[in-house]
């Protein structure tokens, strides 16, 4: 299936120069303009595959950079930007909204075509790697009976160093070792709602249900901890403790 184009360009000459010499080359161009309401609405209906946009929009009061981040506050595409200007506040600008490449003018046809592929497979890679990590991000799999078992973040109530092991606490009761330390476990879990509250304690805060002195209570009474002395402080500040004096 031939890949769908919208080219965003001022000049109508070029514009349908460009659009010819893509169609020769066996790519589907749906549409071309530079008006904001046109392109998005060309974009909205078409879907298209990626962009192509000129940077510079003559007389305008938006140039295609601003035209860009317009239509990626809705859609997410791929874009190369065409520009005769390679000052690096432009490029910085541009670089803003993770275009595939910049294209410098004159360009060879043969360097536009290239880019179209590859731009086209790197942004269909990225999104399911997006997608991976948005699956998994609510949760993290440990080892389990020969297998991996996904447990949800939100379901750990703490995890205990037991020297070169972890033991993970759930809040359902059950408790899982993990040949691990806890330093290594931290920083795969990599969720700023845990707390290392002490030397052997990550806390989940989601389940701090009391804090008395320099104890924690989690999960009603079923869990307390103590917490060391030199946490303490940074440990009460993650937390908006009502003041009565």
């Amino acid at each position: 299936m031939a890949y769908k184009i919208i080219l965003i360009e001022d000049d109508p000459l070029i514009a349908e120069d460009l659009k010819s010499k893509l169609i020769s080359l066996g790519y589907q161009v749906v549409g071309t303009g530079y008006k904001k309401k046109k392109i998005l609405k060309l974009v909205e209906d078409h879907e298209p595959d990626i962009i192509i946009a000129d940077i510079m929009l003559e007389g305008r009061e938006y140039d295609g950079i601003d035209l860009v981040n317009e239509i990626y506050k809705q859609y997410k595409v791929p874009v190369i930007y065409l520009t005769a200007n390679s000052e690096s506040l432009t490029v910085k600008r541009a670089s803003g909204s993770r275009p595939a490449v910049f294209l410098l003018k004159p360009f060879r046809l043969n360097e536009v075509a290239i880019n179209i592929d590859l731009a086209i497979e790197n942004f269909k890679e990225e999104l399911d790697f997006e997608k991976a990590n948005e699956l998994a991000k609510d949760s993290i799999f440990i080892p389990l009976n020969y297998a991996y078992q996904r447990i949800r973040k939100d379901d750990i109530v703490m995890i205990k160093a037991d020297g070169s092991y972890a033991e993970v606490a759930l809040d359902d009761g059950r408790k899982h070792q993990v040949s691990i330390n806890l330093k290594n476990f931290t920083r795969q879990l990599d969720d700023d709602g845990f707390l290392r509250v002490s030397r052997k304690h990550l806390v989940n805060s989601k389940h701090i249900d009391r804090i008395d002195g320099n104890t924690l209570y989690l999960n009603g009474d079923l869990y307390s901890i103590l917490i060391s002395r030199s946490k303490r402080g940074e440990i009460l500040d993650q937390f908006p403790i009502l003041k009565t004096s």
